[in-house]
């Protein structure tokens, strides 16, 4: 469906941060959101993205395809890929 440049955004003005903050606070861990919220704030303020990304990656060791898309969204010039960091947490303590 195309929208055209005549017609209002339906998400203008909506904190979607805010939104995905708030279900995570409702639902508790929720990798799936975490990862979402840790997109959000890939150009805003580090700790909280760093923690989103964190809790993202705990939580995907059930997930493969959880775990597919954090490879894919993060890999970039960090100390360790994302794959990396994957690959630890997923390894047997």
């Amino acid at each position: 469906m195309r929208v055209s440049k005549d017609e209002q955004n339906p998400a203008a003005g909506v904190d979607g941060y805010a939104l995905v903050k708030k279900e995570i606070g409702l639902r508790g861990s929720d990798p799936q959101m975490e990862f979402a919220a840790a997109l959000i704030t890939l150009s805003g303020q580090q700790e909280q993205h760093r923690q989103h990304a964190m809790n993202a990656i705990a939580g995907a060791k059930g997930d493969s395809l959880l775990a597919q898309n954090l490879a894919t969204h993060f890999i970039g010039p960090q100390t360790e890929t994302m794959s990396e960091l994957l690959a630890k947490n997923s390894a047997p303590n």
